[in-house]
């Protein structure tokens, strides 16, 4: 079979790709994200509270750790903030999906989203009041910081949409 078969053609806005199905592809990705984050969490909290587990030596550990600020342990104590900018963001992905073109961006918008509202989550349930717990961090590098999926979703979702603005010039 041929390579062009294996492709699915790109949708621009010329073509028909309506805001409504930006708003369902993002909405539907966002959705994923979350529970995904939301399980996983969970799964941490209960499995790791006795201590470490060495999933691959010397390259991936999961250790519990809950994070009260933003990511590599920057604005310790700043989760009312961080929480109000994640709420921020979210309303902006919920604007720019209205001029979306593509399916891909969609996905990226609803990947960074989901991972705020992931976070977002924990900031909410996790303190004695409103955006002020902590994230629950629960993968651990040599090389990077304890992160969890949303903080993931988060980065992979920012780093592809760039290279996506950067392919479309």
């Amino acid at each position: 079979m041929s390579r062009s078969a294996w492709t699915v053609p790109e949708l621009d806005a010329d073509s028909g790709f309506p805001t409504r199905s930006a708003f369902l592809l993002a909405g539907l990705t966002a959705g994923i994200v979350v529970i995904l984050d939301r399980i996983t969490k969970l799964w941490a909290v209960d499995a790791l509270v006795d201590g470490d587990v060495v999933a691959i030596e010397g390259i991936l550990e999961f250790e519990l750790a809950f994070n009260s600020g933003a990511a590599y342990g920057l604005f310790k104590g700043g989760g009312s903030v961080i929480a109000v900018a994640a709420i921020i963001a979210s309303g902006l992905i919920v604007f720019a999906l209205r001029s979306v073109e593509r399916r891909f961006e969609a996905i990226t918008l609803g990947a960074i989203m989901g991972g705020a509202l992931g976070n977002l989550i924990d900031r909410i349930v996790r303190g004695p009041g409103w955006f002020d717990g902590a994230v629950v961090d629960w993968i651990e590098t040599p090389l990077w910081p304890n992160f969890n999926i949303a903080d993931s979703a988060i980065s992979v979702g920012a780093v592809l949409l760039i290279l996506a603005t950067i392919r479309r010039g």
